[in-house]
């Protein structure tokens, strides 16, 4: 399987051919903003099936629909509300995902049968020339196997599917680190269906008060955004989430902690003094959201190659950024 690095003198070629390849039906693993998407044309209802194939994806867990042109809405949907609009004025391109009404032309395999669709617009300079050369519509769910934390490097994508797909473009690591924000349109008032990229101050600041629901129990199908039913985002390693590095006092009395242990600290300059950390665990330390997002998956997957049986991730508060990393981590520490 040919990887395609953006560093390669003859890229602007290549990809305008894995393009033509997208659009008649191969399965490509490309960058996002937020992490490596594993795409398919939306009208090669072959290739999506090899997408929820090759992750081990349920099929009753709907896709996101990437467009690089606006102009694209028309085709994909009913005509957008006003607050659609002013949502993509906003934040398109970038990492919010919008869920509205589907037209006929939108396949059901794409939408787990449901009758929406959640439409983005990425804002990476290689995803965006990877979709105009495609000139069609792709489901991109993230590249990873399904449940496993998902790929922010070429390299994450390579480990999970080898020669199982077509192709990867290597656009260098995501920058945010996390999905995108999922916003339902279709409920009566603008609903959060997904924490990611965009936080809920953001989208308020535009339209205003909106409902958060992330994270309710989902029993019924279909569901409208990936996220909402499955356990995600999740190492090997048991996950606990602590408020402070003190709390491994209690834990350490209650049982013997092994030495495949890693603690990812979040507000260390604070806590270094408070206990003694063993010398054989993996220690991270973060005093920035931004820096924790990108690397969050990364640790998590370096966590499983070196064999670490047990997380302590220190939690950050859920507000602005932080509530889309707290979601990811606690998804992941669901057993």
């Amino acid at each position: 399987m040919p990887i395609i690095s953006y560093q390669e003198k003859d890229f602007q070629q290549k990809i305008k051919k894995v393009g033509e390849y997208l659009q008649n039906g191969a399965v490509v693993a490309f960058p996002t903003e937020t992490v490596y998407g594993l795409g398919a044309s939306l009208f090669q209802e072959s290739a999506i099936q090899k997408v929820f194939q090759v992750k081990g994806r349920p099929n009753d867990n709907p896709l996101i629909v990437h467009i690089y042109s606006v102009d694209q809405i028309e085709e994909l949907t009913a005509r957008p509300p006003a607050v659609a609009l002013k949502l993509i004025d906003h934040f398109w391109p970038g990492p919010l995902t919008l869920v509205l009404p589907k037209t006929k032309v939108v396949p059901n395999i794409a939408t787990a049968g449901g009758q929406t669709v959640a439409l983005r617009m990425p804002s990476h300079p290689v995803a965006q020339q990877l979709l105009q050369a495609a000139e069609v519509p792709v489901v991109a769910p993230s590249a990873n196997l399904s449940g496993k934390p998902s790929a922010t490097t070429a390299q994450h994508v390579w480990d999970d599917f080898r020669d199982q797909i077509d192709y990867i473009i290597d656009g260098g690591p995501s920058q945010l680190g996390v999905e995108s924000t999922v916003l339902d349109l279709t409920t009566s008032q603008p609903t959060l269906l997904r924490s990611g990229g965009i936080s809920v101050e953001q989208i308020e600041t535009v339209i205003g008060p909106i409902n958060v629901s992330e994270r309710e129990s989902i029993t019924g199908t279909p569901v409208k955004s990936p996220g909402q039913k499955y356990r995600h985002y999740a190492p090997q390693a048991n996950i606990c989430i602590i408020d402070d590095v003190t709390e491994l006092k209690k834990h350490n009395a209650n049982q013997q902690l092994p030495d495949s242990t890693a603690l990812i600290l979040t507000n260390y300059s604070k806590t270094k003094d408070s206990i003694t950390i063993p010398a054989k665990w993996k220690v991270y330390r973060f005093s920035d959201l931004n820096e924790l997002s990108a690397n969050l998956y990364h640790i998590f997957r370096e966590c499983d190659r070196v064999g670490i049986k047990q997380i302590y991730f220190q939690k950050v508060e859920e507000s602005n950024f932080g509530r889309a990393i707290m979601d990811r981590v606690i998804r992941a520490s669901k057993k």
